[in-house]
Order: C-alpha cells, then structure tokens, then sequence
C-alpha cells in the first residue's frame, strides 16, 4: 500500500493582519513550505485550498483556491476547494492524504488560509459565524444547544451584559457550564487550562497573544459569557498555514529523515444525540475512526529507548534546525524536552542552539528521548490548528501498541 509523507510545512504569524490579504497570506506559507521541503511551485502536481470566511466577507464564492493559488504562479494544475467550518483544512488535508495514497498524485499542496478582521465590516464578522450552523433551523438548534448548561446554578456575575461576541462563545460556554455539572468542573480549572496555553504562547512566535496570564489573571479578565472570560475565549486572527504532502514513491526526492509520515486522517460529521451520549459525539467518532485505520489505541506509548537511540534521536536537531529553519520558539521546546534527564551530554546539540537552558530534573534518559521525539511529532504535525471536526494520527509507532479493536470503551465519558 502507499505512503503518504509530510515533507514541508509553513505558516504565517496570527493576528489581525489588517493590511494583508488571503493571496499575501497564503502566498507567505507557501513561501515556507516550498523552501522547507526543498522544492519549487513547478513540482506541486494538485492543490487543496481551504477557506470560510471569503464568500461571505468578501463575495469571492465559487474559485478561491483557484484565485489565492493563481496569484502565486499555479497554473493548469487541479485545485479543490474545501470550506468545512472549523474543521476546513483538516478536511482538505485528509482529501489530499487520499489523493496520495491512491496513487494519483505523489506531490501535493494544502493551504489553509483565513482572513476574518475588516476595519469596516465589524457586523458582517459577528454575522458570519452563523453560517457554521442550520440557517432555517438556527434558532431551533441555539435553544437545544444552550439548554444543555441550564440546569447549572449561576452567579450573579453571570447576568451581566458582555456586549458584542461570537455566537459560538455563548455555545461553548453553555457546554463548558454541562461539563461541570455533569464532571464537577470548576471555573478555576478551566482557567488553569487557559493559563497553561497563554504560559506556552510566550514562545511561540507564530501566536497571536503572547504574554502569560495566571490562573487568577485569567479569572479576572472580562467575562464574555459564563464561565469563559476573554482569557479562555479564541480570537479571530487572521493568518494561513500550507503542508507539502508526498507519496512514498516520491519521498527518494526529499530529505527522508525529516519526513513525518501520516498513518492516519478521519473526518466526522455531528448526529442527532442526546447530551450525555458523549460516545456520538463527532470529536470522539473521528478519533475511533482515525484510530481504527491507524491500527492502535488512546494509551498506547513509545517504547523505551536506550542510550544510543536517545543520542540519536537528539542529534538531528541541529541539522533539522538549520534545514527547516525552526525558530527560537521550537528550539526552546526541544531544550525543554530534554530537561526530563540529568546528564546533560545526552542532549548537547539541542541545548547549544538554546542556551542557557537549566538542568534541574533527575528524570531518566529514556524520559528524554521519549518526550524529545514526542514533541518533534507534535511539532511537524500540528501545522493545522482547525481539527475540530477531522483527527489526524501521524507517524508510525511500533506493533506492540493496542489497537482500536482492543480499546473502546477505554476512554469512558470523556469526548
């Protein structure tokens, strides 16, 4: 059977590009991912282009990968658009997966590109989220969607008008307000969560905010809709992402020890469900599904590792730095990875590019290189942030791992 390979990856820096458009924003990701998979636009054979938001800000329905790519130099090469909600570029991701592993194309190129910020267009940016939802069934859908956090008793602060939002913040609050009646979460939980991504964000130079928030500056933060504060809420940023995919065959012609091979791609629609049956929950039917093709579990791990695998695995950090031209950000994770062990000569490649990175753990080397290899899988492969409705599982892990078959259930209630 074919492989299919991810051999570049590029994205843009979010926020709210004011000055730039969904051409200049796609054409810098490619930029990127042209440069870090060593090739150039006359090699890509197909083309995904994944959008939402130019139909209807815009009025660009119909072509807007062939307008976006065109920009760019593509020409006479197929080129698909897919506008699945949050779920856009995952969905165009698992079609180009496919497209590979049929055999029909063994070089291609997936864009996921997003500009939702007009200086005058404030209400069509709010109205626009509703198109994610049943427009003739919208109010019917928003009473059962709220209802499922009714039952929560609220705090007077709860009442307070927050003004302008997302209609799907009052969506998620109302789930997040289920899951702590039903699982006994608390507002200061949800907080740490938030907490925790806004600590990361200070060193990643591609996020939209990068400045940390504790627990209780989180808290405090202005509440948009009970229990989310701003702090806990998305935002709408603007920025794109593209992938170079390969099919195995082709993979002779890149550089196969950066190669992140994709084992799986599943994508899920919702059903009509009952709250508390979680288990048909479209996040968890992904995920079954994904696991399925990929042949193992939630739980499985990575073996240990010895010695020599962890020295092995950590010392192509350095010439995978130079070539994909990783930022401080990504080079601080691998430093961090390897904090886990106490010799540092275990991890002396990684740490020159980052120093000075302290030692304070007296974890094992094997820790090391598990958590090193763990965070270069996430690394290469989380390029695409919108995986809410599509679960990708990448890179081979060996045949003692559980597969689905003899899992399910494993997770209990938890979607």
């Amino acid at each position: 059977m074919n492989k299919a390979y991810i051999v570049g990856a590029g994205m843009t820096p979010l926020g709210k590009h004011w000055d730039k458009s969904v051409k200049q924003l796609s054409a810098q990701a490619i930029d990127l991912a042209l440069a870090d998979a060593g090739i150039d636009k006359t090699q890509i054979e197909a083309a995904w282009f994944c959008n939402t938001r130019l139909g209807v800000l815009q009025g660009q329905h119909n072509i807007r990968g062939q307008v976006a790519l065109r920009a760019y130099g593509f020409e006479n090469i197929p080129i698909f658009n897919t506008d699945n909600a949050c779920a856009s570029s995952s969905s165009g991701l698992a079609q180009a997966w496919a497209a590979v592993l049929s055999g029909l194309h063994d070089v291609v190129l997936v864009v996921g590109a997003e500009k939702m910020n007009f200086r005058d267009k404030e209400q069509q940016m709010f109205e626009a989220f509703k198109g994610s939802s049943d427009i003739e069934l919208f109010d019917e859908q928003m009473e059962k969607l709220l209802a499922i956090g009714a039952d929560l008793p609220l705090p007077e602060k709860a009442l307070a008008n927050a003004g302008q939002r997302s209609v799907f913040m009052d969506i998620y609050s109302a789930m997040a307000r289920y899951h702590m009646k039903r699982f006994g979460t608390t507002e200061e939980q949800i907080a740490d969560v938030a907490a925790k991504n806004h600590w990361h964000s200070q060193w990643n130079p591609l996020a939209q905010y990068r400045e940390p928030m504790t627990r209780e500056q989180v808290l405090a933060d202005k509440l948009i809709s009970y229990p989310m504060t701003r702090a806990m809420c998305a935002p709408m940023s603007d920025g794109a992402a593209a992938l170079v995919i390969v099919s195995e065959r082709a993979l002779k012609r890149f550089d196969s020890n950066r190669a992140v091979g994709i084992r799986a791609v599943a994508v899920s629609s919702g059903s009509n469900r009952q709250p508390d049956e979680l288990e048909k929950h479209l996040t968890r039917t992904a995920a079954d599904r994904a696991y399925e093709l990929a042949g193992l579990g939630p739980n499985c791990t990575m073996p240990p590792l010895s010695r020599k695998s962890c020295k092995a695995s950590i010392a192509v950090s350095q010439p995978m730095a130079r070539a994909a031209r990783w930022s401080p950000a990504v080079l601080h994770a691998l430093a961090v990875a390897c904090r886990s062990t106490s010799q540092a000569d275990f991890c002396p490649r990684a740490i020159r590019l980052v120093q000075p990175v302290p030692f304070r753990s007296t974890r094992s080397s094997r820790s090391c290189a598990a958590r090193l290899a763990s965070a270069r899988l996430r690394m290469h492969a989380s390029v695409f942030a919108k995986t809410a409705a599509a679960t990708t599982v990448t890179k081979r892990l060996p045949a003692s791992c559980p597969s689905s078959k003899h899992r399910r259930g494993s997770h209990g209630d938890q979607s």
